[in-house]
């Protein structure tokens, strides 16, 4: 019981407030200790420490948090939980450290893929980009990458979310990735080690998707090609694509956020994936309802 007291109150439960939709967050990997993110935020075997930030209320593109209604309340921060899952190659978890100064955990658990962490305090902090922790890492092998994923099957309440003053889409003061929010940047293919499926040169335009995007990419050899969507547990969803004996050239695939047995993909974050003679390359795709 007191546990549950203490989370309601860290996650900001305050019940005389209406309802406020705040899809425009952004949480992102930095791993050169630079507070941005971009192409040089690679892991290596050289890598001991990646920075995780959030932005409370701006989008990875830097526009303004959208709120339909009760423009005036701030995007306000008393609690965070991460949820990391390794997508390619391997590393070993170390601790984190949080930058917050909170007191309260949420939540710690890991296994060979997840780490899933969370910390809180009863204080409000106003709207802005924070440094929210280190997470101390080890035997990073060149091929490995680290993303921000919305669940897990992990302990706590399986999140990647933050506390605030403003409802979420679920009436309980917490903005989760997924639902409230969908930017994150994890960490990119680089390193010593070449970028797998670099020479397929892909891009998803739109993305997010609403209610489709064109998925767009370049072989330089004929051969077998497959287009494959799969959701954060890995399953597959969608069959886009399936070629046994493929020209060599530009393709242009539609994800149209439909599964392969027609039905509409809820709202949340999905990868592709580009199999082709030249190798593979997997990709972010947002579906935004």
């Amino acid at each position: 019981m007191l546990r549950r007291l203490l989370r309601a109150m860290t996650l900001g439960l305050l019940l005389g407030l209406p309802a406020v939709s705040a899809p425009a967050q952004h949480m992102f990997l930095d791993t050169n200790g630079d507070a941005v993110h971009d192409e040089q935020d690679f892991l290596s075997p050289a890598t001991t420490t990646i920075d995780v930030y959030l932005d409370t209320n701006h989008r990875r593109d830097g526009s303004d948090a959208t709120r339909p209604t009760e423009p005036y309340l701030p995007l306000t921060i008393n609690s965070y939980e991460v949820v990391f899952r390794v997508m390619s190659g391997s590393l070993t978890y170390g601790a984190w450290t949080d930058a917050m100064g909170y007191y309260i955990k949420h939540a710690d658990a890991q296994d060979g893929t997840d780490r899933h962490i969370g910390w809180g305090s009863p204080t409000f902090r106003d709207p802005g980009r924070y440094r929210l922790g280190a997470l101390s890492v080890s035997g990073v092998t060149s091929d490995a990458t680290l993303d921000i994923v919305p669940t897990t099957s992990l302990g706590g309440y399986g999140h990647t979310m933050f506390g605030s003053g403003c409802f979420g889409n679920d009436f309980d003061n917490t903005l989760k990735l997924g639902s409230d929010w969908f930017d994150t940047d994890g960490t990119t293919p680089g390193g010593d080690a070449p970028r797998p499926g670099a020479a397929l040169s892909a891009a998803l335009s739109p993305n997010p998707i609403h209610p489709s995007g064109s998925l767009t990419f370049l072989t330089t050899v004929p051969g077998r090609v497959r287009v494959s969507l799969f959701d954060l547990q890995g399953r597959l969803v969608r069959r886009h694509l399936e070629d046994a004996n493929s020209p060599a050239g530009r393709h242009d695939v539609t994800i149209d956020g439909l599964g392969d047995d027609g039905a509409i993909l809820p709202s949340g974050v999905y990868f592709y994936r580009i199999e082709a003679v030249e190798g593979t390359e997997v990709g972010r795709v947002i579906v935004a309802r």
